[in-house]
């Protein structure tokens, strides 16, 4: 009988997947237009910027944004000012399909390696303090798990 066995090689790839390298700094211009978006919004929506939070939902093959601040949702945010959080340039019409491609990308991968959650059951809320920026997975209203912003790198470069 013939035992299913992951090669080497396919391990190492699965491995090697995994693995984010930052040379060029892109943690840090993540951090910085994630910092100046909810900067930005706060002066706009008079709350503290650590109390922003960036709710991101796939529903029936579309793309919602929301920003929250305790809970309590205060405005829907567009693809533009999407593509500024990511990007931290002004929209135009290629950035905003390249966001939302990697957007999709993203939500995609993560639920192929978490079998369990489907794509439409997922929300990733990213939010940004002083000191680094964080997104926390929710599948419905249970935290899946906290990840590294280094894991987004490699969809918006």
């Amino acid at each position: 009988m013939k035992k299913n066995r992951i090669s080497i090689g396919q391990q190492i790839k699965d491995f090697a997947a995994n693995i984010v390298v930052d040379p060029f700094g892109y943690e840090k211009i993540i951090h910085d237009n994630a910092r100046n978006f909810a900067v930005s919004y706060s002066k706009e929506l008079s709350v503290l910027p650590n109390d922003i939070n960036l709710r991101i939902i796939h529903r029936k093959s579309l793309l919602l944004a929301f920003l929250y601040t305790k809970n309590k949702m205060i405005k829907q945010v567009e693809l533009a000012d999407l593509v500024s959080f990511f990007t931290g340039t002004k929209a135009s019409e290629r950035l905003e399909q390249k966001v939302r491609k990697g957007i999709f990308q993203f939500i995609d991968d993560y639920t192929k390696h978490n079998s369990n959650i489907p794509p439409e059951a997922i929300s990733f809320h990213i939010q940004s303090n002083e000191d680094q920026t964080y997104i926390e997975v929710f599948d419905a209203q249970r935290q899946v798990e906290q990840l590294d912003v280094k894991k987004l790198i490699k969809y918006f470069r």
